[in-house]
């Protein structure tokens, strides 16, 4: 199977991840400005409180099994039927669990009609996902990520669709319409990619499960996704918990604000996330040579370039294209933005950071910093949010990713993942970058001018401050010789 992977190329697969991200991400943005234009302020904030309801539910039950389940695919040749099994019998208990934890709160809580159905439509959506996810951490791990990027981009690709067609086609409007339409094309979703899958696996050697190996996969399988689901589950309380604060202290209409510049936050940092989530195969593995590692190391400081910049870019000029969109529908969100998206350069980091220790098997330790460092935003949030709203939730997340990138470095210097010298450079371009955005706001420079000299800075700094000599000497080499091999096609197709 590591054979498998070596023959799909890392710079292709980024290549292919990266463009359908873009399809991916644009159809979200548009699906997300539909919903934040065509829906009452109070749908918006309904919607917001159930999505982060179910950030809860969908990570309960993923249990962090699809990290776990590339890790096994890719390093253990477990089939994709042998692993089936163990994952559902997992899996069940937190189903009923579910189950009765919803119809306990319909009974005690008496919600309105639209709240009730709402929940119930968006778990029935997370079950679905749960099959397609674990049948694309098949693919991943068996190179055939590109196959799997394009089945992933069908999903934010098919709500936009859904939503067109029932806003804007038949004039159908509120969140049960729309979370009907989503679980519809969840369902297709869910048929097609298991028949993809089994096709791809056809010619896939494996035994049939007997109840010993049942046994001793679902106990590998839960041991080593326990820790990691505990993690997404600390992950999404760090993420959505400060949405049901403000809900609760503030009101749905605030939390609409800042369900938006949130989304924005989101979007920047999963932006980030797609290159490490296609690396992670590659970064697991132990028999790397040194101009792999100089490679990936490339690749990891070119996404810090570019979270750092696009983030910076977005928290000075992003608020002015929303005003531009809705006038002072959403004028709560401005300050928000300014504040919250320069979070998403640190946050960067702390992800670059976290998937290089996953690989490493630090999951024990993530989970250690993982509990402390949400501890210390749950403090902040739970003192701030009651006082000054919003932006108390927005310095609840400030002091989450200021702690996990403390400590996340330390452990990563620990273990050998990345050196000192590396956390100073690091540490030196975010100073720098913060300075120059921090400068462009005092001075009020417009987007034509700050947006350029902010691009220019980033890359120039990124090369001289975060490349160590010999990857700016590998990397100069690299350019002219792909510039030399351009030249030489386009003078033979003259």
């Amino acid at each position: 199977m590591q054979t498998a992977m070596r023959h799909e190329s890392l710079r292709t697969t980024l290549v292919n991840a990266y463009a359908l991200t873009v399809v991916a991400r644009v159809c979200d943005v548009l699906f997300f400005l539909g919903l934040f234009s065509a829906f009452r302020v109070e749908e918006v904030g309904l919607y917001s409180w159930t999505a982060a309801i179910m950030a809860f539910f969908a990570i309960t039950l993923e249990l962090g099994l699809s990290q776990t389940l590339v890790r096994e695919f890719t390093q253990r040749s477990f089939g994709l039927i042998s692993a089936a099994i163990p994952n559902v019998v997992i899996r069940l208990p937190i189903l009923a669990v579910g189950a009765v934890v919803y119809l306990f709160w319909v009974w005690t809580w008496g919600p309105s009609l639209e709240e009730y159905e709402a929940l119930g439509l968006a778990g029935a959506i997370q079950v679905l996902m749960l099959g397609e996810g674990y049948c694309l951490a098949w693919m991943k791990a068996n190179a055939y990520q590109s196959v799997a990027n394009v089945l992933s981009a069908l999903d934010p690709v098919g709500r936009l669709v859904i939503f067109g067609i029932l806003v804007y086609g038949v004039g159908l409007s509120g969140v049960v319409n729309l979370l009907t339409g989503i679980l519809g094309l969840h369902l297709v979703l869910l048929v097609a990619v298991v028949i993809i899958a089994m096709r791809l696996a056809q010619g896939e050697c494996s035994d049939e499960p007997n109840a010993r190996s049942l046994f001793l996969s679902s106990r590998t399988f839960f041991r080593a996704g326990l820790t990691l689901g505990l993690i997404g589950l600390v992950g999404v309380a760090q993420n959505r918990l400060d949405w049901l604060l403000v809900s609760t202290y503030v009101g749905n209409v605030e939390l609409a604000s800042y369900s938006l510049a949130n989304k924005a936050y989101e979007m920047l940092v999963l932006f980030m996330g797609v290159a490490m989530l296609t690396a992670y195969p590659w970064i697991c593995r132990r028999d790397a040579d040194a101009l792999f590692r100089m490679r990936m190391n490339i690749m990891l400081f070119s996404l810090i370039i570019l979270g750092t910049t696009l983030s910076l870019g977005s928290s000075l000029y992003l608020s002015d294209l929303l005003s531009w969109l809705w006038e002072r529908k959403y004028e709560g969100a401005r300050l928000l933005l300014l504040l919250l998206l320069p979070v998403a350069a640190i946050s960067t980091v702390v992800v670059i950071l976290y998937y290089q220790l996953v690989a490493r098997e630090q999951e024990r330790s993530l989970l250690v910093i993982s509990l402390v460092s949400t501890g210390i935003q749950l403090l902040v949030n739970l003192w701030l949010i009651p006082r000054i709203g919003a932006v108390g939730a927005v310095a609840g997340m400030a002091t989450l990713a200021s702690v996990n990138i403390v400590c996340l470095s330390l452990l990563g210097c620990q273990t050998g993942i990345v050196s000192a010298n590396q956390i100073r450079r690091t540490a030196s371009y975010l100073i720098v970058m913060f300075g120059f955005a921090f400068l462009l706001w005092r001075t009020d420079v417009p987007l034509q001018w700050g947006g350029p000299a902010l691009m220019t800075l980033g890359l120039g700094a990124g090369f001289s401050i975060l490349l160590p000599r010999r990857e700016q000497r590998w990397l100069k080499a690299f350019v002219r010789r792909e510039s030399w091999d351009r030249l030489q096609l386009r003078a033979g197709e003259a």
